[in-house]
């Protein structure tokens, strides 16, 4: 990730790469939800269980709360209060999606008197790094299913498509105004990517899963720089949500996650886009 300064603002670019990536592994996906239903996991056999913390689960790139409905009632099933994101579908630029969730993140914090956790498929992950580093008074635990945290190498699809969305920057592309008519200059990713350049809060437990089947993410991308926080799992990209490998990780990290380190310092304040 780079960094420009100008006299007027601070713009962060994430690398804009199209990862020679075979899309047909997220075919396999199908199969894994199959696997999944079919497996004791499922049920919450042979996991460890929670005690009633509260869990927030945050969508991908064009993704709504909805696909995300077998893991949620998942955590339910093994002793774990999840939460939707309430980030709506996640095409808005991806500062706009962050202040939602942290949103989201002091309710959940309010309602419950305990400070939550948060998972996060592709581009949620991301953003879940980034509302911990905001705000790691409110956040315990991160865990980042295929994100891109370590730059932004994709599939060309999703590389045009994230383009198109403000998600990344293109330097041959110019603003543009989405459906709803807002400008999009592709330096609405600012706080994340700043974010994501950060070392995390000590007092954050966090943890990246990655694949090297997944197909829409080239997976050294969703490694984190330092080794000991990465968890290699076999599943497509659409599939880390619905995989047995991926749930077996996630009850092993949420019931005995890496030590958090020193309390909670000063909650970083997100900048908010400029409109």
């Amino acid at each position: 990730m780079t960094t420009n300064h100008d006299d007027a603002q601070l713009v962060c670019e994430v690398p804009y790469a199209h990862a020679p990536i075979p899309l047909w592994r997220e075919l396999t996906a199908g199969a894994e939800f199959l696997a999944l239903r079919f497996s004791l996991t499922y049920w919450g056999v042979g996991v460890p269980r929670g005690h009633g913390e509260p869990v927030i689960v945050v969508p991908g790139f064009l993704g709504t709360d909805f696909y995300l409905w077998t893991l949620r009632s998942w955590l339910g099933r093994i002793g774990y209060r999840s939460y939707m994101s309430d980030v709506g579908r996640n095409d808005k630029c991806p500062d706009d999606v962050l202040e939602l969730l942290q949103r989201r993140v002091v309710e959940v914090h309010r309602e419950t008197g305990q400070r939550v956790r948060l998972i996060g498929h592709s581009l949620g992950g991301s953003i879940s790094r980034a509302a911990a580093d905001a705000d790691s008074q409110r956040i315990v635990q991160v865990i980042t299913l295929g994100s891109p945290i370590n730059g932004f190498d994709v599939h060309p699809i999703i590389a045009g498509l994230a383009n198109v969305y403000g998600v990344i920057r293109d330097p041959d592309s110019r603003p543009h105004r989405d459906a709803d008519g807002h400008t999009h200059d592709h330096a609405c990713s600012r706080a994340v990517v700043e974010a994501l350049a950060h070392r995390p809060p000590d007092n954050v437990a966090v943890s990246s899963l990655y694949s090297r089947t997944d197909g829409v993410v080239h997976w050294p991308s969703s490694r984190d720089p330092v080794a000991e926080r990465n968890f290699e799992v076999k599943a497509s990209h659409l599939g880390m949500v619905v995989n047995v490998e991926v749930y077996r990780e996630i009850a092993r990290l949420l019931a005995s996650p890496p030590s958090t380190g020193s309390p909670a310092p000063p909650s970083r304040r997100v900048p908010t886009r400029r409109r």
